[in-house]
């Protein structure tokens, strides 16, 4: 968990391999759930192992099918698009696709963005917080685009109504055809996965702040080099330059010196965020030196 590789690669990879583990991870998300449903429904998993495999299945939910639909929703291609958002559909987060693009990437680092982690704010306060904060701000982009062009702001032409109702519709045939341990085992799967975003979230921004003219920079987000997260995590932990260049494939990401570095890759983080004041120890001296402390808010 410790060794860390810096190094950048010389020129872009050939996208193939990388674009194929993208689709792999599609599928895999998606027979993940399908299996933990059957299983329970055909009564191959009872018990404990019921919420054994939809532990699992959430934390593969969270590690490959958001992670996977962080990444697609950022393509340009409305393929990749429909499929990074239908990995969202199964946890129940698609207006992520919306707040994520129109307003984190657009307020990052400031106080307007719902996916900052203010300084000072615990992760279980920035859970509470930033979940109806994330989709009530995406509701509300939608609505006005759609004001802009006359049209009924919560209708199904709203991409968060529209997907709000396709997600509540899934549930519901899960529960009504598959039984009531398969239904809450679906939501849970999807619950530990939105909970490991959320976490990740408030570790790659706690805390970092620029003025809402100042542009984004490799400085505005918590980065590490930890190279057995870069490899689980299809190059996440490069979060800096994701922000700096968000059209940029996961493979290309850059490491920037100048960026926040996290003293851990992400699973030795776990822990440390979950526990307040141990992550307070170990990234307040980090921004106080960097001067780029943001007030509690």
């Amino acid at each position: 968990m410790v060794f860390k590789e810096r190094k950048n690669q010389p020129e872009p990879h050939s996208p193939l391999f990388a674009d194929t583990l993208l689709l792999i991870h599609v599928v895999t998300h998606t027979v993940a759930i399908a299996s933990l449903l059957h299983g329970i429904a055909s009564g191959l998993l009872v018990g404990k192992f019921v919420w054994f495999a939809a532990l699992s299945t959430g934390i593969n939910s969270g590690v490959s099918g958001i992670i996977v639909a962080h990444e697609l929703i950022h393509r340009k291609s409305k393929v990749w698009q429909a499929l990074g958002i239908w990995n969202l559909l199964l946890v129940n987060y698609a207006h992520f696709y919306i707040e994520h693009i129109k307003a984190h990437h657009r307020y990052a680092a400031t106080l307007k963005d719902a996916a900052t982690a203010r300084y000072g704010e615990s992760v279980y306060g920035f859970i509470w917080r930033t979940i109806p904060a994330q989709f009530r701000s995406a509701l509300h982009l939608e609505a006005e685009r759609l004001i802009k062009k006359g049209r009924s702001p919560f209708g199904l032409s709203n991409f968060v109504v529209a997907s709000a109702l396709a997600q509540l519709i899934i549930v519901l045939g899960v529960f009504s055809y598959l039984g009531l341990w398969a239904g809450l085992a679906y939501l849970l799967q999807a619950l530990i996965a939105v909970l490991l975003l959320e976490i990740t979230n408030y570790a790659q921004h706690y805390g970092l702040l620029r003025s809402e003219t100042e542009r984004i920079s490799a400085e505005h987000s918590w980065n590490t080099d930890n190279a057995s997260s870069r490899f689980f995590l299809l190059e996440l932990p490069r979060h800096s330059d994701h922000h700096y260049y968000a059209s940029r494939p996961y493979q290309e990401l850059l490491s920037y010196p100048e960026s926040p570095t996290l003293p851990t890759g992400y699973l030795g983080l776990l822990p440390v965020v979950l526990i307040p004041p141990l992550w307070f120890k170990m990234t307040h001296p980090i921004l106080a030196a960097r001067s780029k402390v943001s007030p509690m808010s």
